[in-house]
């Protein structure tokens, strides 16, 4: 999925006449940049959804509900993890909608609204799990606000598994935390370094880094 992301930025860059294309080190800090961010996405949605509540019979995972020793009817996590990813996807949604993309436009400027919004669905959900620039503007904005959104998100989803999972030894429950956050750390540092040092345009980025306003 990471080699999937990178080859679709290569090739887009490839269908502009003027752009540059990715060298050997920018593609392979963009391919750490996308899988360290996966890896830590897919790992705090696994961790959550295989939550078990204290007292659960571990056999009863895979309903979508189950009553404990008191009569209560509770729901699995595997059902919240749904509720929680589909939060995400609803919110990811009206995020790039509001961007006013205009993918399905045609070349005489006209715009098709539905074809739009299912594209904006779509879009909606590949947030999920990774970010894709869906305009050709700068994207420093929308890059901050959906890795602060989905550190926020995988903070608190990993941090209710650290405490809910007692089961396992204390010292297996860090190591997963740690590597949740470490290789969201790796991902940022990769997309920085990426685009402060490997970007083909990289120049012209620090230049309007400079001149731009936060404000604006």
């Amino acid at each position: 999925m990471s080699w999937s992301l990178v080859s679709y930025q290569d090739e887009l860059r490839r269908s502009v006449p003027d752009k540059q294309q990715l060298s050997c080190c920018a593609t392979t800090t963009c391919l750490l940049w996308r899988a360290s961010m996966l890896a830590s996405r897919i790992i705090t949605i696994g961790s959550f959804s295989a939550i078990l509540h204290p007292n659960q019979d571990p056999r009863s995972v895979y309903l979508l509900r189950w009553t404990d020793s008191q009569g209560n009817i509770v729901i699995a996590y595997p059902i919240v993890t749904v509720c929680v990813l589909a939060a995400h996807w609803l919110i990811m949604t009206a995020w790039i909608y509001a961007q006013k993309t205009t993918f399905c436009a045609q070349g005489d400027n006209s715009t098709h609204p539905v074809l739009e919004f299912l594209y904006n669905c779509v879009i909606g959900f590949v947030h999920v799990f990774c970010y894709i620039n869906v305009k050709d503007t700068p994207s420093r904005k929308r890059m901050v606000f959906f890795y602060a959104f989905c550190l926020i998100e995988n903070s608190a989803m990993i941090a209710i598994w650290y405490v809910q999972m007692v089961v396992y030894p204390e010292s297996i429950r860090v190591v997963i935390v740690f590597t949740v956050e470490v290789l969201w750390v790796i991902g940022v540092c990769s997309v920085i370094g990426y685009y402060a040092f490997l970007h083909p345009d990289h120049t012209s980025i620090i230049h309007q880094s400079n001149s731009a306003s936060w404000r604006q």
